[in-house]
């Protein structure tokens, strides 16, 4: 996998969704979904075809379940019969009485390539979160199969991230970061390996609801560029990422109140891919 991918939206979508203490982009989106008892979300994913929408092509793509508080609890992710990936990944999440995520567990099917008849194995993977008194996520664990791959520690000014340093599973220091702000929008993040090395930087310009990036490689010169664009509740509009030969792009749509019913995927600039469409079940009165 390619190390600098999306880096400038995954930075941005972290500290985002840490700083509004919610596990997505959309604003107070757990309200809004318990206030209408929903329980499941269902993305059906359309492809196309000669340049049409194929609405033959339906494929129930990704399942999200809410407990009765909005929050994200279960997400099942599969992938269309004729795909070279795996069938089902699942996720787990567990949160504490003030809605912060504490637990995420991750179900990975991959295929064993050592054994003679190529099955799938699920890997196991945990990431534990924990807060301060203001709601501010300052540590995550992460786990392999039960045991400690990983403990990063972040530090804030006001609700700001401005640093975290990771540690090994032997506690020794792997890495670090440094963010740096312009009033209350990121413009900078570098991170550095053990050896203090910078490894790899993102550069970011706010022009009204535009972000766009660069992403620095570790000999400092330019790996990818995205441009992520909000609209007036930060929420996602459009992202898009190139580096190299490789293009995608990504369109969202929301309803009245803010939640998440569309994406279009493109990998050619003005030839879409695929389009996932949000389906809302209730729980059973």
């Amino acid at each position: 996998m390619k190390k600098l991918i999306f880096l400038s939206l995954i930075i941005f979508v972290f500290l985002g969704c840490q700083n509004k203490n919610k596990s997505n982009d959309e604003l107070n989106l757990p309200a809004e979904i318990a206030k209408r008892n929903i329980q499941f979300l269902n993305g059906y994913e359309y492809l196309y075809k000669f340049g049409e929408l194929d609405r033959k092509s339906k494929f129930l793509i990704t399942v999200q379940e809410f407990d009765k508080k909005g929050n994200l609890i279960k997400e099942l992710k599969m992938k269309r019969p004729d795909s070279i990936k795996y069938p089902i990944d699942s996720t787990l999440s567990k949160y504490d009485e003030k809605g912060n995520l504490i637990e995420r567990t991750f179900f990975i099917q991959e295929m064993d390539f050592e054994s003679l008849d190529y099955k799938t194995v699920t890997k196991v993977s945990k990431s534990v979160y924990k807060y301060d008194s203001s709601n501010h996520r300052i540590q995550l664990d992460m786990y392999t199969s039960g045991k400690l791959d990983s403990k990063t520690m972040y530090k804030y000014e006001d609700d700001n991230v401005i640093s975290y340093v990771s540690y090994n599973e032997k506690g020794v220091i792997d890495g670090r970061a440094e963010y740096k702000y312009d009033g209350k929008h990121q413009i900078r993040y570098t991170y550095y390996e053990a050896d203090n090395k910078v490894s790899t930087r993102s550069e970011s310009i706010w022009e009204g609801n535009v972000i766009k990036s660069k992403d620095y490689n570790e000999k400092d010169s330019v790996e990818s560029t995205s441009s992520t664009t909000l609209d007036n509740k930060e929420r996602m509009l459009e992202t898009e990422y190139k580096q190299g030969d490789y293009y995608v792009k990504s369109v969202f749509g929301y309803n009245s109140w803010g939640l998440r019913v569309t994406m279009m995927d493109y990998k050619i600039p003005s030839e879409p891919e695929s389009k996932t469409e949000f389906e809302i079940v209730e729980f059973k009165k």
